[in-house]
C-alpha cells in the first residue's frame, strides 16, 4: 500500500472503476495546492502541469479576475456598494490559483480549453450549449451588475468555472465566492 493517497479519493470522492492503476494511489501533486490525485482526479494541461480536479475551476476563475482588472473601463454605473463588491470579487478569485510556478493565466475560454483540450466538447461555444439565468432576488441581481461589469471573456471564464464544479458533483464546496455567483445563477444545458 502506498504511503501517500490521492487526496479526493480519501474524502469521499472515490474514483470510477475504469481508472487506471488503483483509485487510492496517485499519479502526481497538484501544480496548485499540492495535493496528491490519481489519475482520475488529477490531469495534465497541455502546457505539462498536473493538477487535481478540485482546482479545476481555479485558473479560469483567477483568469477572469485578471481580465477584469486590465478593463476598469466597465465600471461606470456601479454604486459604491457594487463597485466594493467587484473588488471583493477578484480578490477573492485571484487566491484561487497560485501555482509554485511562474503564474499565467488565460485569456479566454478558448485559451482555457487549448489547455485543457477533454473538456472542449462540453465547453466550446459555452454560450450556445449553456442558457444562464440569474435569479430575481436583490442580492442576485447586484452580483449579476458586478459581473457584467467584467469583460465578456472574463464572464464565460466564470461561468465556465462554476459548470465544471458543479459537474463533478464534489462535496466538497465551492470557494466562497464563486459559490455566492453560483447560487445566484441557473444554467440550463440546451438541447442540442
Amino acid at each position: 500500500m502506498p504511503s501517500a493517497h490521492c487526496y479526493l479519493c480519501i474524502y469521499k470522492e472515490p474514483a470510477p472503476n475504469y481508472t487506471v492503476g488503483s483509485s487510492y494511489n496517485p499519479l502526481g501533486s497538484c501544480n496548485n495546492c499540492s495535493a496528491f490525485a490519481c489519475d482520475y482526479h488529477g490531469y495534465r494541461l497541455s502546457i505539462g502541469s498536473f493538477e487535481c480536479r478540485l482546482c479545476d475551476s481555479s485558473l479560469p476563475a483567477a483568469s477572469a479576475a485578471h481580465l477584469a482588472l486590465e478593463s476598469q473601463s466597465s465600471v461606470v454605473g456601479l454604486s459604491f456598494e457594487e463597485l466594493d463588491l467587484r473588488q471583493e470579487i477578484i480578490e477573492a478569485l485571484l487566491i484561487l490559483y497560485h501555482p509554485n510556478t511562474i503564474f499565467f493565466y488565460v485569456r479566454n475560454l478558448r485559451a482555457f480549453l487549448e489547455l485543457r483540450p477533454d473538456i472542449n466538447d462540453d465547453f466550446g461555444n459555452f454560450r450556445e450549449k449553456y442558457e444562464i439565468q440569474w435569479k430575481e432576488n436583490p442580492d442576485s441581481q447586484k452580483l449579476r451588475r458586478v459581473i457584467e461589469s467584467f469583460p465578456d471573456d472574463a464572464q464565460d471564464l466564470i461561468y465556465v468555472a462554476i459548470v465544471l464544479y458543479n459537474q463533478l458533483q464534489f462535496t466538497a464546496p465551492l470557494p466562497g465566492i464563486l459559490k455566492r455567483i453560483s447560487n445566484a445563477i441557473i444554467f440550463r444545458r440546451r438541447n442540442q
